[in-house]
C-alpha cells in the first residue's frame, strides 16, 4: 500500500516540518515554523486547504501523481512559499477559492519532464500576493512545462520578472491583474484577460501559435516582441486595451496579429509597428475586428 502524510482538521505545528512521502495532504493545520514537502507518489490528489503557513513554504514535487492544495478552502501563506517541480506531473496552487493568500515572494522552478504549475485552476480559484511583494524563477530554472496564473492579483508595484525557457508557455487571465513592472519570455505567451498597472515587455520564442483571448489592458508601456517561428495573436475574441505606448516587434519567423477577431480594440498612445521577421512574414491588424480605435500616432 501507499503511505500517506495526513494533516488537519484544527491541528497546530510548534516547530518546523519536513515531509517525504509518497502522498501528502494538508488539510486545515496551523504551521508556525518552516514547512518542506517533497511529494514522491503516482497518486494525483488535492488538499483541502485551510492551511496558515507563518513561515517559509517550500513545496517539492518529485511524484507521478498531481500535487493540488487548497481544494476547498483558502491557504494562507505569510512567509516566501518556493515551489520546485521535478517531476512529470502538476503542481496546481488554490483550486477551490478565489481567497487564498501570499504575503511573501512566490519563487518558482520547473525541470525535468515535468508538466506545469498554476495558480488558479477551476472557474472561481486563485489568490492574491501581497503589496511588495513578487512572483519569479528560482536559481534552477523553468525550462518545461506551463506557468498558469489565473484569478491572480498581485497588489502594489513590485517588479515581475518570469523569464522561462526551453519549450514552456506562460499564460496570465483570465481575471488577473499585475500591479508593477512585467517582464516575461517563454515559448508560448497567452494574454487572457490582465490588467497590468506598469510596463510590459513580452517575448515569444517558441513555435505553437498563440491565440490569446483578450480582454485585456495595458496601463504602462508596453512592448511585445514575436522571435519565435509561430503566430503570435492578441484579441481573439475579445478586445484589448492600450491606455499607453505599445510596441510591437517581429523578429522571428512568423505573425504577429493585434485586434484580430474582437470589437472595440483600443490603442492609447503612440502605436509602433516593427516588421523584420527572417522571412517574408506580416504584422495584421484589425484583421476580423470592427471599431478598433488608434488615438494617436
Amino acid at each position: 500500500a501507499t503511505t500517506a502524510f495526513i494533516i488537519g482538521r484544527g491541528s497546530a505545528i510548534g516547530g518546523d516540518l519536513t515531509v517525504v512521502s509518497p502522498r501528502i495532504l494538508l488539510n486545515g493545520a496551523t504551521f508556525a515554523g518552516t514547512v518542506n514537502v517533497t511529494k514522491t507518489g503516482s497518486t494525483g490528489e488535492w488538499s483541502s486547504g485551510g492551511n496558515l503557513f507563518n513561515s517559509t513554504t517550500t513545496i517539492n514535487q518529485q511524484g507521478d501523481g498531481f500535487f493540488g492544495f487548497a481544494s476547498g478552502n483558502p491557504d494562507t501563506y505569510n512567509g516566501d512559499l518556493y515551489i520546485n517541480n521535478n517531476s512529470t506531473e502538476r503542481v496546481i496552487i488554490g483550486n477551490g477559492t478565489v481567497a487564498n493568500q501570499f504575503n511573501g515572494n512566490i519563487i518558482l522552478t520547473e525541470t525535468g519532464a515535468s508538466q506545469g504549475i498554476a495558480f488558479g485552476w477551476s472557474a472561481n480559484a486563485g489568490g492574491t500576493l501581497a503589496a511588495g511583494k513578487t512572483i519569479s524563477v528560482g536559481a534552477a530554472g523553468f525550462s518545461t512545462g506551463y506557468l498558469q496564473l489565473k484569478q491572480f492579483t498581485q497588489l502594489g508595484n513590485a517588479a515581475v520578472s518570469l523569464l522561462l525557457t526551453g519549450n514552456t508557455s506562460l499564460t496570465i487571465g483570465p481575471a488577473s491583474a499585475i500591479g508593477g513592472d512585467f517582464n516575461a519570455s517563454a515559448a508560448s505567451l497567452y494574454f487572457n484577460g490582465c490588467g497590468f498597472g506598469g510596463t510590459v515587455n513580452a517575448v515569444k520564442t517558441g513555435a505553437t501559435n498563440d491565440n490569446s483571448a483578450g480582454n485585456n489592458i495595458f496601463n504602462g508601456a508596453a512592448v511585445i516582441t514575436n522571435a519565435g517561428s509561430g503566430n503570435l495573436v492578441f484579441g481573439n475574441g475579445n478586445s484589448d486595451q492600450f491606455n499607453a505606448d505599445a510596441t510591437f516587434n517581429n523578429t522571428g519567423s512568423a505573425n504577429i496579429y493585434i485586434a484580430h477577431k474582437s470589437s472595440g480594440n483600443i490603442f492609447g498612445g503612440v502605436t509602433t509597428l516593427n516588421n523584420n521577421p527572417t522571412g517574408n512574414n506580416v504584422i495584421y491588424v484589425s484583421w476580423y475586428s470592427a471599431g478598433t480605435v488608434f488615438n494617436d500616432n
